[in-house]
């Protein structure tokens, strides 16, 4: 926390425009300079524009900057780096691309020898300086953005403010609470006597829905002290469904099931599933967003439908979950790269930069001045034409015309957006109470394997992933008794887990020497 308010103070000293000696436009060489910009986007986007190159965003950003900006979207989203690669090979590889470089195969320093991005270290020094400065002065941020060997590779997105880092968790109905004269549960125990209530007092079918990844991610299974993933204890690599605090979970979770407390579906419910069952009062407690999820649901719910946040639960009362949903700072699919092909290399430097001043952070984030947002006492705010859009369409959807603010993108999001984005009482407590777990002392930090260690142990970390899930379904839904957990361990083990540990125990300790 303490290292987390270095970098939040340079945040609010670019917005009051007092970051001296940081450029903060693209130098006047790049004027007219034209450039190809590949980039996914959110679905909601095709609401308002077929490309974001017809979004005010963009348009202004080109006006601004100098710098014309061609942008491509790919045709599948579940194959966007097999388009990528299918690009390069074809000679019309981009001059920009926006995508998630540090999860590709062999991470980011292989995108970088097999020709796919730059190393950026002298690109920024000579021509990102708001960027620059940022990464000199918060240095967990910088350590995230370099590869093991030093090399920067990308213009990242940045949560600029520690409540940005929680837009999900537990979420239940405030109103079925009230009535069943009960509080916001915050043991196990006490879920286990909401749901009962619910289930009992409004005949609900699925008292909580929720779909598999946030069931297991956190949203109880923190109460046992882990979570379906790796992570670690003192700088030892461990993976949470491979120990005996996950077959107690499963164990609690099989009773749920077997007395209809959980969505029946659960393994297959997706999100469209849990909108429906909220709604139609199928079910009163879920994992979800607090914009997307709690304040669209309240909006479109019956009279007196109410939402409202709880603590990721603990077994015992007053102690802290595990772990929870926590976002990184650094957010690595929305970070730009600039490729070996680019035309003019400075030019997209220059452009990229853009964000991380205090006019792009502005633009990024509200808009353009006295359309989308009015400065009211010194601090940006949204109009009517974000707020009461008249087409219809709701906060979200319309800030996608003028702003990526609750999407992502090169730039430093600002939690001034959120504080107009949640118009909710629950929504404007939601990130404070979600914040309350021990995620920080165990979640694994952003660690890289090589190309080799890759080849290595991704055939042994998807099959271990798959006899996780197996494991995870079949226990909870009755399929297989909780002492067949054993039997999966060893499957695991014989799928190679002990490999896969140690190259994380190797990754760890590179990353801890950037």
């Amino acid at each position: 926390m303490k290292r987390s308010m270095a970098w939040l103070a340079i945040v609010i000293i670019a917005v009051a425009g007092l970051l001296g000696g940081c450029g903060s436009k693209p130098r006047h060489e790049t004027a007219g300079s034209s450039l190809k910009y590949w980039m996914l986007v959110d679905a909601r986007m095709k609401t308002v524009a077929d490309n974001f190159g017809q979004t005010q965003l963009a348009q202004q950003l080109e006006k601004e900057t100098g710098v014309k900006v061609e942008y491509i979207h790919p045709r599948e989203l579940n194959n966007a780096f097999q388009e990528l690669t299918l690009l390069k090979m074809a000679g019309s590889y981009p001059d920009i691309v926006e995508f998630g470089w540090y999860t590709v195969p062999g991470g980011p320093e292989s995108a970088i020898r097999e020709g796919y991005i730059l190393p950026l270290n002298e690109i920024i020094a000579r021509n990102a300086p708001n960027l620059k400065a940022f990464l000199q002065q918060n240095a967990e941020i910088d350590k995230m953005v370099r590869t093991d060997t030093g090399n920067y590779y990308v213009f990242p997105f940045i949560r600029g403010a520690e409540e940005l880092c929680y837009p999900s968790g537990l979420m239940l109905r405030g109103d079925w609470l009230e009535q069943c004269n009960l509080e916001v549960p915050e043991t196990i125990n006490e879920w286990y006597a909401v749901l009962t209530a619910f289930r009992q007092r409004y005949g609900c079918a699925a008292p909580l829905t929720l779909h598999l990844d946030a069931l297991v991610s956190g949203a109880f299974v923190g109460a046992w002290g882990e979570t379906m993933d790796y992570y670690q204890i003192d700088g030892q690599p461990v993976y949470g469904p491979a120990r005996a605090g996950y077959k107690a979970f499963l164990e609690e979770m099989a009773k749920w099931y077997a007395e209809g407390l959980i969505d029946p579906f659960f393994g297959a419910t997706g999100r469209e599933g849990v909108e429906i069952n909220m709604l139609s009062e199928r079910s009163g407690a879920t994992f979800g967003t607090a914009g997307g999820n709690m304040g669209k649901w309240v909006a479109a719910g019956k009279d007196g439908f109410d939402l409202v946040p709880a603590v990721y639960p603990s077994l015992v009362p007053g102690r802290q979950s595990s772990f929870g949903r926590k976002d990184w700072s650094y957010y690595a699919y929305g970070a730009a790269a600039i490729t070996p092909v680019c035309r003019n290399v400075e030019a997209a430097a220059a452009f990229l930069d853009y964000g991380y001043s205090k006019e792009g952070m502005l633009l990024y984030n509200f808009g353009v001045q006295n359309e989308s947002y009015e400065m009211v006492g010194g601090v940006p705010r949204y109009t009517k034409l974000i707020t009461e859009n008249s087409n219809g369409y709701d906060m979200g959807t319309a800030m996608f015309s003028y702003v990526r603010a609750q999407s992502y993108g090169p730039f430093i999001q600002m939690k001034e957006y959120l504080n107009q984005y949640y118009s909710l009482s629950g929504q404007r407590s939601a990130p404070g109470i979600w914040s309350q777990t021990e995620v920080e002392r165990y979640r694994m930090p952003m660690v890289t394997f090589s190309k080799e260690e890759s080849v290595q142990i991704s055939g042994s970390i998807a099959q271990i992933s798959q006899i996780a899930t197996e494991m995870t379904v079949d226990i909870i839904t009755g399929v297989q008794p909780p002492e067949q957990f054993e039997v999966y361990v060893q499957r695991m083990q014989e799928a190679g887990l002990e490999q896969v540990l140690e190259t994380y125990r190797a990754a760890l300790k590179r990353y801890q020497g950037r």
